[in-house]
């Protein structure tokens, strides 16, 4: 039981240097990520934003990789991949890295408010 426990730890460290310091599998596991979720069904959390609109995924780990070079990713402190235009696809011309705070600025002001809360009836006034 202690080994498995020793296994998850080293898998995790090497997971995490791997992370850091190989490009192609870094973007190998974010290609990943992105698959799963425009190919998701409804039971993912994000489906209405990426699932529902059936959007196609085009880009393959080296035109991560130019993205990543062309827009200087590792100048950033958190890089997040993005899409230039949100009603279109993954395609390379449509892709580019952007810091993590202004696309979660991005998604705020581009998605709609959800209702948390209970729509109230509307009550229709007779006239007498």
């Amino acid at each position: 039981m202690r080994d498995m426990a020793k296994k998850k730890s080293h898998d995790a460290r090497r997971h995490g240097e791997r992370m850091t310091s190989d490009l192609e599998y870094r973007m190998r596991k974010l290609l990943n990520t992105v698959r799963a979720r425009c190919l998701s069904g409804k039971g993912r959390k994000d489906w209405e934003w990426y699932g529902a609109k059936n959007l196609e995924v085009t880009i393959t780990v080296q035109d991560l990789i130019l993205a990543w070079q062309r827009d200087g990713a590792a100048m950033m402190t958190s890089p997040d991949l993005d899409r230039k235009e949100n009603s279109s696809g993954y395609t390379p011309d449509n892709i580019h890295f952007i810091e993590h705070v202004d696309n979660i600025r991005k998604m705020i002001a581009t998605r709609r408010k959800r209702r948390w809360y209970r729509r109230p009836i509307e009550q229709t006034t007779g006239t007498i």
